[in-house]
Protein backbone atom coordinates (compact mmCIF):
# COMPACT_ATOMS: atom_id res chain seq x y z
CA UNK A 1 0.00 0.00 0.00
CA UNK A 2 1.84 3.72 -0.98
CA UNK A 3 0.93 5.46 1.97
CA UNK A 4 2.44 8.64 0.67
CA UNK A 5 5.14 10.48 -1.29
CA UNK A 6 7.88 12.60 -0.21
CA UNK A 7 8.43 15.25 -3.28
CA UNK A 8 12.81 16.40 -3.48
CA UNK A 9 11.57 19.12 -1.70
CA UNK A 10 10.74 17.55 1.22
CA UNK A 11 7.06 18.54 0.66
CA UNK A 12 4.66 14.91 1.37
CA UNK A 13 1.38 13.78 -0.35
CA UNK A 14 -0.12 11.70 1.49
CA UNK A 15 -2.86 8.87 0.12
CA UNK A 16 -1.48 10.21 -3.71
CA UNK A 17 -4.00 8.90 -5.77
CA UNK A 18 -3.48 5.89 -8.73
CA UNK A 19 -2.55 9.01 -11.47
CA UNK A 20 0.39 10.14 -9.30
CA UNK A 21 3.39 9.75 -11.72
CA UNK A 22 6.45 8.13 -10.37
CA UNK A 23 9.24 10.97 -11.00
CA UNK A 24 12.96 10.60 -10.38
CA UNK A 25 13.59 12.22 -6.61
CA UNK A 26 10.32 11.37 -5.25
CA UNK A 27 10.40 9.20 -1.95
CA UNK A 28 7.66 6.38 -1.94
CA UNK A 29 6.50 5.81 1.60
CA UNK A 30 4.62 2.05 1.61
CA UNK A 31 3.53 -0.55 3.63
CA UNK A 32 3.99 -3.86 3.00
CA UNK A 33 4.73 -7.74 4.39
CA UNK A 34 7.70 -9.09 2.86
CA UNK A 35 6.40 -10.77 -0.10
CA UNK A 36 4.48 -7.55 -1.65
CA UNK A 37 7.53 -5.79 -0.89
CA UNK A 38 9.60 -7.86 -3.01
CA UNK A 39 7.49 -7.98 -5.14
CA UNK A 40 7.52 -3.82 -5.73
CA UNK A 41 11.29 -4.04 -5.90
CA UNK A 42 11.37 -6.60 -8.59
CA UNK A 43 8.73 -4.13 -10.13
CA UNK A 44 11.14 -1.33 -9.89
CA UNK A 45 14.79 -3.10 -10.51
CA UNK A 46 16.56 -1.29 -13.22
CA UNK A 47 14.11 1.41 -13.70
CA UNK A 48 14.89 2.98 -10.38
CA UNK A 49 17.69 3.68 -7.52
CA UNK A 50 16.11 1.76 -4.66
CA UNK A 51 17.29 2.76 -1.61
CA UNK A 52 16.66 0.49 1.13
Amino acid sequence: MLLAVRRPGGAFQFKPGADTALEPGLTLIVMADAEGRSRLEQRLEGRWRLTR
